[in-house]
């Protein structure tokens, strides 16, 4: 009988001690890294580079840069963890990665939001107060005037349409016109693994939402740069960017 009791302590160590074990990594630091890619029509998209829309014609952009603030990752339970530092998406970067590395980070995560713009307190920071790779720098081209402050989505480029003719956009975002976006996920982190997942801004959705009202391109709803005659289709813009988000 001596003998049976120490087999079954022993085998609950065993178990207790398993890795494996769901409750062995609670309190554990978890990390997560997001890519950010620009996509169109399911196709990661490269600068001055045609790529098809749904309705036959072709969509390049020559420029693309965004603020993103207040990256959050949530439970069902609501649990969550907060990246609050601000990043600038830019075509003319390399990596355009984001990291977070915390052990308030949930093990599933269902939802991650952030701001497709920058805060009021950040937005009236003043650009020239930062160093060239500082992403609020006024090196970075997003800044306007004192005024307007900063650009919160510059989208530039091109649409071919299937006649043939070429219509240039050029949307760029600021003042109160931003939103934030709210992405349903299914991701389990597991400590022991590097977990990289793509954030891409679906570009066609800017134009073709699933869930909005579409830019008109070819009824001159091609200029949108923070004027107050702009308002309407700025506003537009920045709701639809903000939904044209997926995780994958």
């Amino acid at each position: 009988m001596r003998n049976f009791l120490c087999i079954l302590l022993i085998s609950y160590f065993m178990v207790s001690c398993d890795p494996k074990d769901p409750s062995a990594n609670a309190g554990a630091v978890q990390e997560i890294n997001l890519q950010v890619l620009p996509k169109v029509n399911g196709l990661e998209a490269k600068v001055n580079q045609f790529y098809h829309l749904k309705n036959g014609d072709s969509i390049l952009f020559s420029r693309l840069d965004f603020y993103m603030q207040g990256l959050s990752f949530k439970d069902k339970s609501g649990k969550s963890a907060l990246l609050d530092s601000v990043f600038l998406f830019s075509n003319k970067s390399s990596t355009n990665k984001l990291s977070l590395k915390s052990s308030s980070l949930p093990t599933t995560i269902d939802s991650i939001s952030f701001l497709c713009g920058l805060g009021d307190l950040t937005n009236s920071l003043d650009p020239n107060s930062y160093p060239e790779s500082h992403p609020l720098s006024s090196w970075k081209n997003m800044y306007w005037t004192m005024g307007s402050k900063y650009r919160f989505v510059v989208l530039e480029g091109n649409i071919k349409t299937a006649s043939g003719s070429l219509i240039p956009y050029s949307f760029h975002t600021g003042l109160t016109y931003k939103y934030t976006a709210n992405i349903p996920v299914s991701i389990t982190l597991n400590v022991s693994t590097i977990n990289l997942y793509k954030l891409n801004l679906n570009i066609d959705r800017v134009f073709y939402p699933s869930l909005g009202s579409q830019v008109d391109y070819k009824n001159n709803e091609t200029q949108a740069h923070g004027d107050a005659a702009d308002g309407p289709l700025t506003d537009k813009v920045a709701l639809n960017f903000s939904r044209a988000f997926s995780i994958e």
